[in-house]
Formats: C-alpha cells, structure tokens, sequence
C-alpha cells in the first residue's frame, strides 16, 4: 500500500511565516466538480501571497468567511493567517509538480509599528 499525497499535511506556521500580500484579496465561490465551473455560492475570500520562506513563490490561500473588508489589506504588507490547514496534490495537468491547497478560518493584517 502507498503513500497518498494528500495524505501529507504540511506545517503552515512556518512555510507562511512572514507572508505579505501579493494581489488584492478575491471573492471564493464553490467550484462544482461535475460541470468543472465555479457556482455562485460564496465560500470566502482568496488571498494571493508571497512567501519569503520559498524563495517568494506565490501561494493562494482561500479564507472562509462571510464577508470581509478587502480594502482594509494593503498590498506588499505583512499578512497572517488563523486556523491555516495546507496540504499538496497531485498536478495532474503537469504531473511531475506537486500543488497546495490551504485553507484558513481567519485573516488579520499586523499593525505596522511606527
């Protein structure tokens, strides 16, 4: 028996530690896996950022909740994540890349000290 990739959860505390926001966050819609198109029930808001940690590789981060104040987050400013679950999968359009899928309950943007 082998080893599921999705199996694997990976520690977010440290691959998102220091993150800063790369794209203004965008609203989550449930994406249906039959029709392969994202539906218009709203599942939160995803957030585009930049990881220190990884050579400031670009990571998408769907936060779940309601509503939000996107114009509160300011662009190239530290971000930080509650309840940050990762994981990786299987590429299957590119199949030699693994991807990650993360999911948070909350999002605050840290008071930058003057």
């Amino acid at each position: 028996m082998g080893l599921r990739v999705q199996d694997l959860v990976l520690d977010g505390s440290t691959m998102f530690k220091g993150a800063v926001l790369a794209d203004k966050p965008r609203e989550a819609f449930q994406w249906d896996k039959v029709r392969k198109t994202s539906t218009d029930k709203h599942e939160g808001y995803t957030f585009e950022v930049a990881l220190p940690s990884l050579r400031l590789e670009k990571a998408r981060v769907k936060v779940l909740v309601r509503s939000l104040d996107v114009d509160s987050f300011e662009l190239m400013r530290p971000i930080e994540f509650e309840g940050l679950e990762v994981a990786c999968y299987q590429d299957w359009d590119n199949p030699r890349d693994l991807s990650l899928n993360a999911t948070a309950s909350g999002v605050k943007s840290p008071k930058t000290q003057a």
